[in-house]
């Protein structure tokens, strides 16, 4: 029986007792910090995708801007759309959905709107009308990726004269 206290009041075997707790701590350390750099990494990831969405949605604004400057005359009504929303969609009318960044699977739309035309623009005659248009453009991107975009775009047009 002494035998059995002299083993338990000696310190043998405490050292490897300390490096065991030692260890099981920095093992918990390192799997908190993996699974916050596996976190980060999904942040950093779904905010590129995001970005890529949003740069193709501007790209599909700027396309409907390019195609709004190609029209003569100048659109002045909703003419000849759904009675869905009075949009002119710019990719069934000139364009359609191949023009894709096949870098990311990336794809935009465009709706074109026609908001009213304005006499009497500042710093010009009387000659010169300004038509407005909303543009709503929406991009997608890889892992369901969305963004949209609203732009208002004018463009100051001359009516008169000979």
């Amino acid at each position: 029986m002494q035998k059995a206290f002299s083993i338990l009041k000696s310190q043998e075997g405490a050292t490897i007792v300390f490096a065991l707790m030692i260890l099981a701590l920095l093992t918990v350390i390192g799997i908190a910090a993996t699974k916050t750099s596996e976190i980060e990494l999904q942040i950093s990831r779904n905010e590129k995708y995001h970005r890529i969405a949003f740069y193709t949605a501007e790209s599909g604004g700027q396309v409907a801007v390019n195609w709004l400057d190609d029209q003569y005359p100048e659109i002045s009504a909703n003419r000849g759309l759904d009675a869905s929303g009075g949009n002119i969609d710019f990719t069934s009318a000139k364009y359609n959905n191949s023009d894709t960044i096949s870098l990311s699977n990336s794809t935009y739309s465009a709706d074109v709107t026609f908001m009213g035309a304005q006499g009497n623009v500042p710093g010009y005659s009387t000659e010169f009308r300004r038509y407005t248009y909303q543009i709503d453009s929406t991009g997608t991107g890889p892992a369901s990726a969305r963004s949209e975009l609203t732009v208002t775009a004018g463009k100051i047009v001359y009516v008169g004269g000979y």
